[in-house]
Formats: C-alpha cells, sequence, structure tokens
C-alpha cells in the first residue's frame, strides 16, 4: 500500500484453496510481508507511472527477491484496506483519514485555460490577460500617465486613474537597460472566483497585445493549465451587454 511515495505497509496473498484468485474478499488468507528494497523500489515507481497518491501495488515476487525486479500485475488506484490493516495491525484508514484532512494534502487537477483569457481587473472591468508559463517574475498590468508621491502611485488605465499603495519594486533587466517597477496589489476577478490582493508591476504596454500579463504564482492560485494552442477557453472576448 502506498501514500504519496510513501509505503504505508505489505502483505502477502494466498491463492485461494480451489481457487486461482487470492482476493481478500473471497476468503485468502493475508499475513505481512517484509519488502526488499528493490521491491520497495519497484512498487514506488509503479504507483508513480500512474500518478497515484492513494494506491496497491500488486506483484509476484521474483526467484531472486533481492537482485531481480518482480513481476508487477497492477496497480489499484482505490484499494481497500481490510486485508492489509489485518496483515500489519496497523490503523491504516486512521493515517489516510488524517493525511488527506490536511487541505495542503489534497489535489485539485488545473482547469485547461487558452494563451488569454478575460479577467476582471477591479475597478478597470474586464481585460484581456496573456497567461505567461515563462514569467516566474511578477504579473504586469498597462499604465499610462504614472505618478508617484512618496509611498503612494496614480495612474491611468482606460481612461479611470487609480491611486494605490506602493507595496513593493522590482528590478529588472530589458532590452532598454535595468528598470525598477513599483508593485501594486489589485483583485481580479476570474471564471467567477475574486482572488485578492495580486500583485501587479506597472508598466507601459501600448505596444504589447495585451493589458494585462500573468505570472505562474497567479495561475497557480487560479489553479489552470495552459493550453498555448488556444485561447480563450474559459472566456469570451465578447461581453453582451442586456438592457
Amino acid at each position: 500500500i502506498v501514500l504519496e511515495g510513501k509505503i504505508l505497509g505489505a502483505m502477502r496473498r494466498d491463492v485461494i484453496e480451489g481457487d486461482f484468485r487470492s482476493n481478500v474478499s473471497q476468503g485468502a488468507k493475508v499475513k505481512e510481508y517484509k519488502l526488499t528494497e528493490l521491491e520497495m523500489e519497484q512498487s514506488l515507481l509503479a504507483s508513480k507511472a500512474i500518478d497515484g497518491s492513494w494506491t496497491a501495488v500488486d506483484f509476484i515476487p521474483s526467484e531472486n527477491i533481492e537482485k531481480e525486479p518482480p513481476y508487477i500485475l497492477e496497480v489499484n488506484h482505490s484499494p481497500g484496506t481490510r486485508g492489509i490493516e489485518d496483515a500489519t495491525k496497523e490503523n491504516i484508514v486512521k493515517t489516510l483519514v488524517k493525511y488527506y484532512a490536511d487541505p495542503d494534502n489534497r489535489i485539485s487537477v488545473p482547469t485547461q485555460c487558452g494563451v488569454m483569457e478575460v479577467v476582471n481587473v477591479k475597478p478597470f472591468g474586464e481585460l484581456v490577460a496573456k497567461f505567461d508559463t515563462g514569467n516566474s517574475g511578477r504579473s504586469v498590468i498597462h499604465a499610462e500617465d504614472i505618478k508617484i508621491t512618496g509611498k503612494k502611485i496614480s495612474f491611468k488605465l482606460r481612461g479611470k486613474r487609480l491611486s494605490k499603495r506602493i507595496v513593493d519594486y522590482s528590478e529588472l533587466r530589458t532590452g532598454g537597460g535595468e528598470e525598477k517597477r513599483p508593485i501594486i496589489e489589485l483583485d481580479i476577478d476570474f471564471a467567477g472566483t475574486v482572488y485578492e490582493d495580486v500583485q501587479f508591476g506597472l508598466d507601459d504596454r501600448s505596444d504589447m497585445s495585451t493589458d494585462v500579463l500573468l505570472n505562474k504564482d497567479t495561475m497557480t492560485r487560479m489553479n489552470v493549465m495552459v493550453n498555448p494552442n488556444r485561447k480563450y477557453v474559459i472566456t469570451t472576448k465578447f461581453t453582451i451587454i442586456k438592457d
């Protein structure tokens, strides 16, 4: 039995008399089995091969268990615990529940999105954003007529002027040399979920294809996976205005 790359226990199941099966549910007897290092390695590799989180690896031991790998039969991605608990005398269910009770251990499959999508950046409204998987720095938003007064900054976008507190500066090298960008925090509404305090660097993006460039950290928060060959998978570029 494997839980997120850790072996919780192993058991041997004997074939049922008069049958070829060794299922515990069919009455097979079990006992604890001590894995060799090679068997542990192969079991973990088999679990990883199916991207398993909670799995049971079934195998037949080789003749030379210390030097020859086992014969992997199958990897069950939703195993029961009755037999393994009887064999190991361990409360496997308790370990399992405790592990997944921690939100950090729960995995959700990312939603596919396009390389460009529409986001609602408050207070500017709907803007086209490029989802840049190569951007490990800060997200960027287009800004015009930037004015800095102490720790405050004001700028224009789409005819609206906004004043915000500067939370940081980012230093980067561009084609024109070194540049220091002020960082502010804005809220984004994307696909019905609001992401608060997303950090943006301010820059003149008038020569770029989008007003917004999102970084990897923001995409991780959104739990999206970018399809570079598609645009507007989740959203649409046009909004229908109802009377």
